[in-house]
């Protein structure tokens, strides 16, 4: 499979994904009287969803592309992931949690959630790691506890073909059962066991898709 191929195409879908989620943040219905309006944006907002679960699918896609040495690999990934997505999802919920007690003090104290001055210590960095004052990254937090308990998962798709397909569903059926919240990171699972499914065999996806694109040929 050439990588090169796939990362030029994998790339423009993560343009595109982060335009759906700037488009989802910027819905400003909420202020409006119209229904059609209301509809309009809730149309488009239904939309634009695809990009959270295609985020999970592509990180754990990329995670275990080309995986082959265990011993090796999974340190140095989980590695370069606490750089990419640990530090700074702490940093950004820090930084947002500082704003909120800084303007609590202000004349615009009634846009601020929270005060870290006024709280203990505890629930103080419970609303850090939880990123209550920043909760446009709350997706982060689910990824990252995915992406930490993946190998398994890895090692057992790997298994056998079938066993991805079988794995999301039956992580499917549990979310239904059990009522899973979307923030959740077992909410994700699914998606993100086809991302390593897909991930694992790249070369069975690969062949399918030449063989489309040949016969329409």
């Amino acid at each position: 499979m050439n990588k090169a191929f796939i990362s030029k195409k994998f790339g423009t879908l993560n343009f595109i994904l982060c335009i759906f989620i700037v488009c989802m943040h910027s819905d400003c219905s909420f202020s409006s009287t119209s229904t059609s309006v209301i509809k309009f944006f809730g149309l488009l907002n239904t939309f634009f969803d695809i990009s959270v679960p295609l985020f999970f699918f592509l990180s754990a896609f990329w995670f275990y592309y080309k995986f082959d040495y265990i011993e090796d690999e999974f340190p140095i990934k989980i590695k370069k992931r606490i750089n990419s997505l640990v530090i700074p999802y702490l940093s950004f919920s820090a930084l947002y949690l500082i704003w909120n007690t800084v303007i609590s003090k202000t004349f615009l104290f009634e846009y601020s959630t929270y005060s870290f001055l006024e709280m203990p210590i505890k629930t103080t960095a419970k609303i850090w790691i939880l990123a209550k004052c920043d909760p446009a990254i709350w997706f982060v937090r689910p990824l990252i506890i995915l992406q930490f308990i993946s190998l398994p998962f890895y090692i057992f798709i790997k298994k056998n073909f079938l066993y991805g397909a079988f794995g999301a569903i039956i992580i499917l059926l549990l979310n239904i059962i059990l009522k899973s919240e979307y923030k959740n990171a077992v909410y994700w699972l699914p998606i993100f066991i086809l991302g390593i499914w897909f991930a694992v065999h790249k070369d069975f996806f690969y062949s399918k898709i030449s063989l489309i694109k040949h016969n329409k040929l």
